[in-house]
């Protein structure tokens, strides 16, 4: 699969996909002293020198996903925290807008729990109300780790609906039906791949989407009951939708 790279740096992140047999075909970086070391470790990918603010869409090549790692400096603990009052705090917008204007089946996203917009109320977690979620029902069988957090991968079955934008995806959380939602994971990235991958019974043939996920935290007290709109498995809804039930 072909993949293109942002805030690249030295080419470290692009390393691990090429040796999960991606193919790096282009790469942009700001700092110009990473230029020969990801040259020498990627020859043949094409490097952008310069700043994303000035790149235009349109020169970027066709590609099946979108890595990178925005800077976060203005969002660190270890910073001053200025957020999107800092210039390089902003560049994450930057990186949105090129998503959103390239076709692509999937991102990956590298960088520190950020608070964007207001936290909330009750658990004080790093959520961005304008991000959108995904609420998806979990079978009764894979219930026990979603009860004690340690889910890592949803699979969502050979049928998901087309209505779903995968590339404005951020969040994910599990319904368990009869209890309702409760716990907010956060969406790493969303490919294809197999129920059984990895294990002796795998079938190729039974391809379907896969989120893999990290959890952010709790964010009600108990599960609240919801309704599932598309097919009583899934609700396509935002973070302000959600947050505020």
């Amino acid at each position: 699969m072909r993949v293109v790279s942002f805030f690249a740096g030295c080419g470290g992140l692009d390393l691990g996909f090429e040796q999960a047999g991606f193919d790096v075909v282009w790469a942009n970086e700001f700092e110009p002293h990473c230029r020969a070391t990801y040259l020498r470790n990627h020859p043949d990918t094409e490097f952008v020198l310069g700043d994303i603010c000035k790149i235009d869409p349109a020169s970027i090549p066709d590609c099946d996903g979108f890595i990178g790692g925005p800077p976060c400096q203005s969002w660190s603990v270890a910073g001053k925290q200025k957020g999107l009052e800092d210039e390089r705090g902003q560049l994450f917008l930057k990186y949105i807008d090129m998503i959103e204007a390239i076709t692509q089946n999937f991102l990956v996203r590298e960088d520190d729990e950020i608070e964007y917009g207001k936290k909330s109320s009750k658990h004080d977690l790093p959520i961005d109300l304008t991000k959108n979620l995904l609420i998806c029902n979990v079978k009764k069988d894979n219930w026990e780790q979603y009860l004690d957090g340690t889910a890592k991968i949803y699979y969502t079955g050979k049928k998901f609906p087309t209505t779903v934008a995968l590339n404005k995806l951020y969040y994910f959380m599990p319904y368990l039906s009869g209890k309702g939602i409760r716990d907010l994971y956060y969406i790493k990235i969303a490919r294809l791949g197999y129920r059984k991958e990895g294990q002796e019974n795998e079938d190729k043939n039974d391809l379907r989407l896969v989120f893999e996920i990290e959890r952010v935290g709790q964010l009600f007290d108990d599960y609240k009951k919801v309704k599932l709109e598309i097919w009583r498995t899934f609700t396509d809804t935002t973070m302000e939708k959600i947050a505020n039930l």
